[in-house]
């Protein structure tokens, strides 16, 4: 089974020719996944098959007129509702677009799938496969929330579209996953629960809470969820509120410091966190002791 850490998880985006006009607007660099939101001119390319999966899903109205190359033929993607480009690693080297073209592209490489899932996956179980006009809406929804957070800078870190990305993952494999039983789920649910409580104010991933818990992150949020009503990064910020709360009405720690004290990784996400909890302000919880 794949085990992707540090260095060896890091994705980098496929090179492209220089001299072509090339506007990045956001990136997301997640444990197994790399985002790139662009905006890129006309282009053509022909190189060696990058070796990492490549989603791309077009933003934007423009819909340039666009070429590749698959297997030896050439195909034109039109680009329906909840259609995206999907290029298996190795696969295509050449193509190109007449026009700019807005998109955001998604790169993995083909261990992260079972990294994701936590389990070994044949190669005949994955149905990632180079498609000029792939119509996945559930795809499409996963690839959106984790542009979505990129676009807004990853407030809390990894943790989110780490587990965007576990559910993504399941949606390539054909084989069902399946949980180990609600006995077996209670005691990783309660292992992933001490952990938190332990490390809530240090940077938190889902992948370390996942080893934590000796499962693989798809199945623990699944089982968290079924277990406490909540995703694992919800209730990550509903402890982290709750301690901040008691900071700001016992001392004189400024907002600021209680953010950063109580491991929130930016002072907006603590904001948000608080209102959610407790439906004002840090600022006005504060006024009100």
């Amino acid at each position: 089974m794949a085990n992707l850490e540090g260095e060896d998880a890091v994705v980098a985006a496929p090179p492209m020719d220089p001299t072509v006009s090339v506007d990045l607007v956001s990136a997301g660099q997640w444990s197994l996944c790399r985002m790139e939101h662009t905006v890129m001119g006309p282009v053509s390319f022909d190189q060696p098959p990058p070796p990492v999966h490549h989603l791309a899903m077009p933003l934007g109205t423009a819909r340039p007129r666009m070429t590749m190359v698959v297997e030896g033929r050439v195909r034109r993607p039109a680009f329906g509702p909840d259609e995206i480009i999907a290029i298996e690693a190795g696969s295509c080297g050449r193509g190109g677009w007449d026009d700019a073209f807005e998109s955001a592209c998604f790169y993995f490489q083909p261990e992260a799938i079972e990294a994701a899932l936590g389990r070994p996956v044949g190669a005949g179980d994955i149905t990632l496969h180079t498609s000029t006009g792939l119509k996945a809406p559930i795809v499409v929804h996963l690839l959106q929330a984790l542009h979505a957070d990129a676009a807004a800078g990853q407030p809390h870190g990894v943790m989110v579209g780490d587990a965007i990305f576990s559910a993504l993952a399941a949606q390539f494999v054909t084989q069902p996953v399946r949980d180990g039983g609600s006995a077996g789920a209670d005691w990783r649910v309660r292992r992933a629960l001490d952990y938190i409580h332990a490390n809530l104010t240090d940077p938190i991933d889902l992948n370390s809470i996942a080893m934590a818990a000796a499962t693989s992150p798809y199945h623990l949020a699944r089982s968290f969820r079924a277990a406490t009503g909540s995703t694992i990064w919800r209730y990550v910020l509903k402890q982290r509120a709750r301690r901040a709360g008691r900071l700001m009405l016992t001392t004189e720690m400024s907002l600021t410091q209680v953010a950063y004290a109580v491991g929130f990784e930016t002072y907006s996400s603590f904001v948000a966190a608080v209102r959610e909890e407790y439906g004002m302000t840090p600022m006005a919880l504060r006024r009100g002791r």
